[in-house]
């Protein structure tokens, strides 16, 4: 498992340390195959549960949900998000054993619905809380500030975080469905299947 974003001069150092991986494994000398997701969620996933507390005003910031956005006032977007399954991202990797078609190849993997962050907030309250809750953006590279000056303890981020943040984390399913014969799922409608259980 890499990263979808990953690769040779990432801005992100989590991004250039998956790029290394990936070129020890691709050197081995053994049959693999790559594959590079987006977000992964799910009932009992640690992004899942952070949303659901921030959803549910449980988590500070209480009174919004925060994400990274450019520009001076954080109001200039950030990055897409393509939000897979972890019962997809699951299914792919089992199904690679036995499957050919996928050895020596490297594949990016993501749900069938690209959203954008406030989107995915909004979707996340009103399915695991059930209700409305305030996007906010705070600006990136004030983010990328306090992570530099404050302990990681004390943070839930860390730089390279809001970095990726920063960049479109989607791809084409185009080469996956080909090879693997089934899409994986949209995030709206995976959602409000498990929501009910986190």
């Amino acid at each position: 498992m890499s990263a979808l974003g990953t690769r040779e001069g990432a801005v992100a150092e989590y991004h250039r340390s998956k790029w290394k991986a990936e070129q020890y494994v691709r050197a081995s000398g053994l049959d693999y195959t790559i594959l590079r997701p987006s977000m992964i969620h799910g009932p009992g996933g640690q992004f899942t549960q952070m949303e659901a507390d921030w959803a549910r005003g449980k988590k500070l910031p209480f009174l919004f949900m925060p994400y990274f956005g450019a520009g001076a006032f954080g109001t200039g977007g950030a990055g897409k998000l393509q939000p897979v399954l972890v019962n997809d991202c699951a299914r792919a990797f089992v199904d690679c054993i036995d499957n050919p078609k996928t050895i020596g190849q490297t594949y990016g993997l993501g749900g069938s619905e690209v959203v954008t962050w406030p989107q995915m907030h909004r979707k996340n309250a009103l399915a695991l809380a059930g209700k409305t809750k305030p996007v906010l953006a705070i600006p990136a590279w004030y983010a990328k500030l306090i992570a530099g000056v404050l302990p990681a303890s004390l943070l839930p981020f860390n730089a390279s975080q809001v970095q990726m943040s920063q960049e479109d984390n989607t791809t084409d399913l185009g080469p996956f469905v080909r090879d693997f014969g089934w899409t994986p799922q949209g995030f709206s409608a995976a959602l409000d299947e498990y929501a009910k259980r986190v």
